[in-house]
């Protein structure tokens, strides 16, 4: 083999195995699984039933709660959510979820809220995972803003996340809108649509996420009180 030609085909060997290399530890990665979401789907069938039925209970309290004048609060764990999502999500949105996902599940940390789930796309099934902060905008607004997304381990970019959350959101006719700050996607959900409360104002005024929990306080003032009372000031005004 002449030396020129043999060096041709040495350095196509070498850049072959560099590319196969390269798609290798791209694989790997993809299949990769952060801990969080790891250590969630270990959650035995007892906590997981125990967790839903919880989160189920507490949610239909704060319901009624939200639609009465006065002060309320609830704690949602991570472990409640995770067993409603792994039980009830799939059965109450089934006609609303994406076939090429599946199995969410939720790590709650300080001031952080980490979502993963199994996705298929292009033949190759990975973990999507993203990191959002929580807070609570001047409106009242519970505002999610998007931080950084993963396949497996590597980066994505958090708009392609936050465009196919935001029309899995209107299949289930949430209320929630997004927008963006410094390139980041936020959803902003509206607390008296999310609560379809009648002659009531509910005020969200405490989100906090603290190792494992998710704290909710806030609220409800009726607006037929506050009517009747700017009434009663009108009448006052006007005899004197």
């Amino acid at each position: 083999m002449p030396r020129k030609l043999r060096i041709g085909v040495i350095t196509l060997c070498v850049v072959a195995g560099l590319v196969a290399a390269a798609f290798g530890g791209v694989y790997i990665a993809l299949g990769r699984v952060r801990p969080f979401y790891e250590q969630a789907l270990q959650l035995d069938s007892e906590t997981l039933q125990t967790g839903s039925r919880h989160l189920e209970s507490r949610a239909t309290s704060l319901f009624s709660e939200a639609r009465q004048p006065g002060e309320w609060r609830a704690t949602f764990t991570s472990d409640q959510i995770n067993g409603w999502l792994a039980l009830r999500l799939a059965e109450i949105y089934a006609d609303s979820l994406p076939d090429e996902i599946s199995e969410p599940r939720v790590a709650i940390g300080d001031d952080r809220f980490s979502l993963g789930f199994r996705a298929r796309r292009g033949g190759m099934d990975t973990v999507i995972s993203a990191d959002v902060m929580v807070m609570l905008t001047e409106h009242g607004e519970i505002a999610i803003r998007l931080l950084s997304v993963q396949a497996g381990t590597i980066p994505m970019p958090v708009m392609q996340l936050a465009d196919d959350l935001s029309k899995a959101c209107q299949r289930m006719s949430l209320p929630v809108r997004w927008t963006q700050v410094n390139a980041q996607p936020i959803a902003l959900v509206d607390v008296n649509l999310a609560a379809n409360t009648k002659n009531t104002r509910v005020r969200l005024n405490t989100v906090k996420l603290r190792a494992g929990a998710l704290y909710l306080a806030g609220q409800t003032e009726s607006l037929e009180t506050e009517s009747a009372a700017a009434s009663k000031s009108l009448e006052l005004t006007v005899e004197r």
